[in-house]
């Protein structure tokens, strides 16, 4: 999920502040931006989505 880096870089969030606002494990947010996690849930990227205020399309897997 690079694009996720990409999106916490331009609107300067931390990952740490990210985990803090939904609740979503550091571990977690670490893992998906170093494409650990390849495919994480729905509900995770739904969640992050509306705290960032982007497009659920912005997490899709550019080809």
């Amino acid at each position: 999920m690079k694009e996720l880096k990409k999106i916490l870089n331009e609107k300067n969030i931390s990952i740490r502040k990210l985990s803090r606002i939904t609740s979503i494990p550091e571990s977690t947010l670490h893992a998906m931006i170093n494409e650990q996690i390849k495919q994480p849930s729905f509900n995770t990227i739904v969640k992050i989505s509306e705290v960032l205020n982007v497009p659920l399309e912005s997490f899709k897997e550019k080809e």
